[in-house]
């Protein structure tokens, strides 16, 4: 007997997770009940595809972004284009010092949101349990405003990268920002929106990308 290909996927991790970065990325805005009745990737596929209602193309919005990237960074950097690579480490390029002025001056060039910075993981772990802290404090107000705003502060001022290179820095701003990285706004290619689907489906519940095709059944929980 054939064994079922299915994946199992959090209803509310779908809802505000999922939706939301689709939602984000093509412009669209999906009513309640529109994923009521999905049963299957292709179903979801059909879904979105419909909504975002443009011509579609088989041009390249990966290419076409990495080239607007690299343009900005290389203006931003007074460097040569052809220092720039998908290979290209982040880390090369930005020093520690200005990386986060520098993030953020390209994030406005650009016009996207450039969430890519963090803090070292054993300061993450310190300023959660700060945060843990103030809230515990609750008797203490002041001490307890003062400690919250104090890690919120520290968490936006992040100079880690979460990307490695330039490439997967132009693959994470396409799947949240598709449209407004097209050439072309106003058109888009059917299968790259099908790759990021899966792209965002997979990482919800860690779901493995190859087990996620036009047919697989999708139950939620």
């Amino acid at each position: 007997m054939k064994k079922e290909n299915y994946i199992e996927v959090d209803s509310e991790d779908f809802t505000y997770s999922f939706i939301f970065e689709i939602e984000k990325s093509f412009k669209i805005r999906f009513e309640y009940n529109d994923f009521e009745n999905v049963k299957t990737i292709e179903e979801l596929n059909k879904i979105i595809e419909n909504k975002i209602q443009l011509e579609n193309t088989n041009d390249c919005t990966l290419q076409q972004a990495f080239y607007k990237i690299q343009n900005q960074i290389a203006e931003n950097l007074s460097i040569p284009k052809s220092q720039i690579s998908p290979k290209t480490k982040l880390s090369d390029l930005f020093n520690k010092k200005e990386r986060s002025f520098r993030i953020n001056d390209l994030s406005s060039k650009l016009r996207v949101n450039m969430s890519i910075l963090k803090h070292k993981d054993w300061i993450e772990m310190l300023l959660f349990l700060t945060i843990l802290t103030s809230i515990a404090l609750v008797f203490m107000y002041l001490y307890s405003v003062l400690l919250l705003v104090t890690s919120i502060i520290l968490i936006r001022n992040g100079n880690e990268f979460e990307t490695e290179t330039v490439g997967d820095l132009t693959r994470k701003m396409v799947t949240e920002n598709y449209l407004k990285l097209r050439r072309n706004p106003n058109n888009f290619n059917k299968n790259e929106v099908r790759k990021i689907i899966i792209d965002l489906i997979s990482s919800l519940d860690m779901i493995n990308k190859s087990k996620i095709i036009s047919n697989t059944i999708i139950k939620f929980h």
